[in-house]
């Protein structure tokens, strides 16, 4: 069902700690047809006073990430997501691509518990 379905992603490792459920449908023939599994991910917020200079800003972010890069590492994480509102998704997107190396992901929606 992965390949098939041709998205260009790694397949999980669905035997990970980080996964938290997984359910399959199946046909009557015990076929399966489709299957959905919750991986626990790593929401970042930023939280940033007024700065008179940028580039105190941008310091600052630089050193919360190395900060919390190792910390999250050392607990099994492989990447962290920052979901940007979108008054400022264009400008800070780039910044993080740009001074930390990050990588536009896929839109996301949410779904309430």
């Amino acid at each position: 069902m992965y390949e098939q379905a041709g998205f260009a992603y790694q397949f999980p490792d669905l035997h990970s700690p980080l996964f938290e459920a997984a359910k399959v449908v199946v046909d009557e023939d015990d076929q399966p047809l489709m299957a959905a599994a919750a991986e626990r991910i790593i929401q970042l917020y930023l939280f940033c006073g007024k700065m008179e200079h940028p580039g105190a800003a941008l310091h600052g972010i630089r050193m919360l990430h190395e900060a919390l890069r190792p910390e999250l590492k050392e607990r099994g994480y492989a990447e962290a997501n920052a979901f940007l509102p979108p008054q400022i998704e264009k400008s800070f997107g780039r910044r993080l691509m740009r001074s930390f190396g990050w990588v536009k992901n896929w839109a996301s929606y949410c779904s309430r518990i």
